[in-house]
């Protein structure tokens, strides 16, 4: 079985870059849904959307973090119902809010 070499991920194409980093960030929020509610500590408390977003953030554009941060929202209440509709319009917001000050952040940095 053949290994992924994690320190070649800059080599790639900017969109596989980009497909790669959706992938990853999509699936390790469903599994994220899925550990909360086996774990006997909330989960929600170390705020796992605003990691994903920082990790979109750090390998992706500026627009594929705002794109990401208002989809996790959405995601979460397609699968699980919560949080209700009012709410997850907000949570989109201030998701889109955050990655686009971070990632402005990135770029001066950068």
């Amino acid at each position: 079985m053949k290994s992924i070499n994690i320190s070649n991920i800059a080599a790639f194409q900017p969109l596989t870059k980009t497909l790669l980093t959706d992938v990853l960030v999509i699936l390790s929020f469903s599994l994220t849904l899925v550990v909360a509610h086996i774990l006997p500590f909330p989960l929600y408390k170390l705020d796992p959307m605003k990691i994903l977003v920082l990790v979109t953030v750090i390998y992706s554009s500026r627009w594929n973090s705002v794109a990401i941060a208002a989809a996790l929202p959405i995601l979460s209440f397609l699968s699980t119902g919560h949080p209700v509709f009012p709410k997850f319009l907000v949570m989109s917001s201030e998701l889109m809010v955050f990655g686009y000050v971070l990632s402005s952040i990135h770029t001066r940095q950068s």
